[in-house]
C-alpha cells in the first residue's frame, strides 16, 4: 500500500505542476514583457526582448518573433528568411502562392529583400499560456516545414 501511494503521489506532482503554470492574460494586461512571463521553458531559455521590444525566439536555426499590436487585440506571430538571390520575384511570387493555396492559418509573402510567413492570435477574451506556447510550437514546426520547402525548391 506504501508503494502504491508512493507512485500516486509521483505521477500526481507533474500534473500539478503542469496545472500551475496556465497562466490567464486579460487584453489589458498582454504587453511583451507578459508573454515572455508566459512562455514555456523551452522558448523562454532562447528568448529575448529585442531592440523593438517584440519577443524573439529562435531555437533549431529558426527566429520567431511576436509582437503585439497597440490596441492588445492580435499577436503577431513571424519569421522571415533573406538572401533570395538565387530566385526571381516572378518564380518566387508563384511559390509563395502555391505554399499559400496548401496551407491555412499562415500567409507567406515576398518583402522587400526578404520572405515572411505570419500568423496572427485573436485576443478578444484574452489569452492563456497553454494556447499561447502551442501556438508558438505550432509556428515552429510551419516555419521549419516553410523553410524545408523553400529549400527543396532551390530558393534557400
Amino acid at each position: 500500500m506504501k508503494k502504491f501511494f508512493a507512485m500516486l503521489v509521483l505521477l500526481t506532482i507533474p500534473a500539478l505542476t503542469m496545472f500551475a503554470k496556465e497562466r490567464e492574460l486579460s487584453v489589458d494586461d498582454i504587453t511583451t514583457e507578459a508573454l515572455m512571463d508566459m512562455l514555456d521553458k523551452e522558448y523562454s531559455d532562447n528568448a529575448l526582448i529585442d531592440e523593438d521590444g517584440d519577443l524573439f525566439i529562435k531555437i533549431d536555426g529558426i527566429g520567431i518573433y511576436v509582437e503585439v499590436d497597440e490596441e492588445r487585440e492580435l499577436i503577431k506571430l513571424y519569421t522571415q528568411w533573406g538572401d533570395l538571390e538565387k530566385v526571381s520575384e516572378t518564380r518566387l511570387c508563384k511559390l509563395l502562392n502555391k505554399w499559400n493555396s496548401d496551407k491555412i492559418f499562415v500567409t507567406a509573402y515576398s518583402y522587400k529583400d526578404l520572405v515572411v510567413l505570419e500568423h496572427y492570435i485573436c485576443t478578444t477574451g484574452g489569452i492563456n499560456s497553454i494556447n499561447f506556447n502551442e501556438t508558438i510550437s505550432w509556428i515552429f514546426g510551419i516555419a521549419d516545414s516553410f523553410a524545408e520547402y523553400l529549400q527543396d525548391e532551390d530558393v534557400l
